[in-house]
Parts: C-alpha cells; structure tokens; sequence
C-alpha cells in the first residue's frame, strides 16, 4: 500500500472547489442541485435529463440535452436518380406545408449526397430554408418542387425562309447589303 502524505487531502479539496466552481457553483452556498447553463442560445431539440437527474460524470454519457438554432432549417428528402441530372446545388425548391397549403417558402439547394441509397435509388438532397418567423419544426413533412424547365437555346427561323428542294429542306439566310444571300441544308421541326 501506498502511504499518503497530508499535503494530498488538502490537494483533493482544493481540486474539488476548482470543480465545483467551473460547473458555476457556490461553496459557500452548497446546494444539491447544480444550475447547467447553456452555452448558446437556441432550442432545445434533444433531451437526455431531467431535473433533479444525478450526472457523476460526463464521460461516456449522451449529451444532456441538443441545443440547435432554428432561424434556419434543412430540408432532407430524396432525390431519384432520373432526377439527379437536372437538379444542381444552388438551384431554388420551393417548400410547401399541408397546414398552410398557399404558402409558398423558397429555399436553396446546399448538397446533394454522392451515394445512392441501394433500396430506393435515391439520393439525399439538402434544402435550406429561413426560418425567422419559426414556421418549420423538425419532423415536419413538407412537399418540394423544383422548377425543372432550364431555358434551350434554339433557332426560331419564319416559315417563309423554308425552300424545299430535291426533298430536303433548306432554309434562306437574307444577306446583308455588301454580300448575297446563302442558302443552308438543315433538318426542320415544325410546331
């Protein structure tokens, strides 16, 4: 066994104080309960205690309680993989509540996951939205749309430029003043 010296009692008290006064308590006026403040403002989301819990030690433990800032929300969902292609991070969704089913509520694209989940084909899609005025809650179901139609460059030429000519189409380019008019083979869509 191993002899004490009576510096160590003393040492284990002071160490004891030190604690005690880190976690915002008073020796002078003990008390069983010890106040836990929190270190950011927030919501809780999360709780692991209660009141008048016992804490020995925070090693090992889940957290107390989750604290998280709500003035702006992600909205997860899925993204199936034929619509991978014509979604990009940036682009704008906008987010609909069945409890305020004329609201419209923008949010931004911020991720878009690199793997697939095996079983639906599907990828995780990040949306953020504000959320200032605390509409949206976690665990809400939400409804999202994209708008999908990206503008195409396409020629719109007049009817009245089509020649028809040995069964194929060709369409009159007026020159302007110092040079003639050309001519060029094309294939035509009608609408």
């Amino acid at each position: 066994m191993r002899k004490t010296t009576k510096r160590e009692p003393r040492q284990t008290y002071k160490r004891g104080i030190q604690h005690v006064q880190v976690w915002g308590g008073d020796v002078n006026n003990p008390s069983p309960m010890l106040p836990l403040r929190a270190p950011i403002s927030g919501t809780i989301v999360e709780k692991n205690a209660t009141g008048g819990t016992g804490v020995r030690s925070l090693d090992n433990q889940p957290n107390l309680v989750t604290i998280a800032d709500l003035s702006t929300v992600w909205v997860i969902r899925d993204a199936y993989q034929d619509l991978l292609p014509r979604v990009h991070v940036g682009d704008v969704a906008e987010v609909y509540l069945s409890n305020y089913p004329n609201q419209k509520y923008l949010g931004t694209l911020i991720d878009i996951s690199e793997v697939l989940d095996l079983a639906t084909r599907a990828a995780k899609i990040h949306i953020e939205l504000p959320n200032s005025n605390r509409v949206f809650r976690a665990g809400m179901f939400v409804t999202t749309t994209f708008d999908l139609r990206k503008p195409v460059d396409q020629l719109v030429i007049p009817a009245s430029a089509e020649v028809p000519l040995l069964n194929e189409d060709w369409v009159v380019v007026p020159a302007d003043v110092e040079s003639s008019s050309a001519a060029w083979r094309c294939s035509l869509v009608r609408s």
